[in-house]
């Protein structure tokens, strides 16, 4: 795992009111690209009844993987609570299932994320990722 947004996600909290709806533009981070948009890659959260759920949206394309969130404990991080998009639903395909996405609060309006992917008897890193509120939409 690269230190640096280890640490950053790391220094994040979960707001004790959550309000994520609304539209994020995602970025990925890598040593090679400090940030990047990849194909205008979005999260899109709503509310179903007092639920938080969301999709990914990629190229203006809708449905590319649902999720529903929850605070939890972090897959990779023991004792530290995150924010949880779990793909483990049925309308999603089966090797999306096996992801969850984890999320810190940098500032009001960016979160830090780390994805993981679940494999039989392990949890692993899979990329750092950012996400941040498009306040026009």
């Amino acid at each position: 795992m690269i230190t640096k947004y280890k640490n950053r996600f790391l220094r994040g909290v979960i707001p004790e009111n959550i309000n994520l709806l609304g539209t994020y533009k995602a970025y990925l981070h890598a040593p090679f690209f400090p940030k990047i948009n990849f194909l205008n890659y979005q999260k899109k959260f709503t509310k179903d009844g007092e639920s938080l759920k969301g999709m990914n949206s990629i190229i203006g394309v809708d449905e590319i993987g649902y999720f529903n969130v929850k605070v939890a404990e972090s897959f990779l991080f023991e004792g530290v609570d995150v924010i949880q998009l779990d793909y483990n639903l049925p309308q999603n395909p089966k090797r999306l299932r096996r992801h969850t996405d984890e999320l810190r609060q940098i500032n009001q309006n960016e979160y830090m994320g780390v994805g993981v992917h679940h494999l039989k008897n392990t949890d692993i890193w899979a990329l750092w990722f950012s996400i941040h509120r498009q306040l026009k939409e």
